[in-house]
């Protein structure tokens, strides 16, 4: 009876791990501070934005791929805040293009360049904040 027991007890135990690995371990996230400026219609108004790109790992893509990350971010002063769940990575590390895209259109909403910091989203139709990112472990 005891080893009828123990195959379903260790097979319960493994998916759990894998389900806690998963759950814990599928993305890895760089957080940026971003000094800018709001854009609208024209006016600029000095702005800083914080920043959290995740980026899926590569077991992601088994049963999901239409994205290679999230992005979420909000503004200092004005409050401003944007979530993109749709990103397209072109390249890797220090030389990576992040494209933000728009969940119903898919047209890009931005974009982020790791090798000079570069940053740029669109929160509202005119309204951009446009900035240079600097990851926050390193600020």
């Amino acid at each position: 009876m005891s080893t009828i027991l123990k195959i379903p007890a260790i097979i319960v135990c493994a998916l759990s791990a894998t389900y806690f690995v998963v759950l814990n371990f599928s993305g890895e996230n760089q957080n940026l501070t971003c000094k800018g400026t709001l854009v609208d219609n024209g006016s600029q108004t000095p702005e800083t934005a914080y920043v959290v790109l995740t980026q899926y790992r590569w077991w992601v893509h088994l049963w999901s791929a239409d994205s290679d990350g999230t992005l979420s971010m909000q503004t200092d002063k004005s409050g401003y805040f944007g979530f993109v769940p749709f990103i397209d990575r072109i390249g890797d590390g220090s030389l990576a293009l992040y494209i933000f895209k728009n969940e119903v259109a898919g047209d890009s909403v931005g974009r982020f360049r790791v090798a000079n910091g570069e940053f740029e989203i669109r929160l509202l139709d005119n309204l951009v904040f446009e900035g240079k990112c600097v990851n926050r472990m390193h600020a």
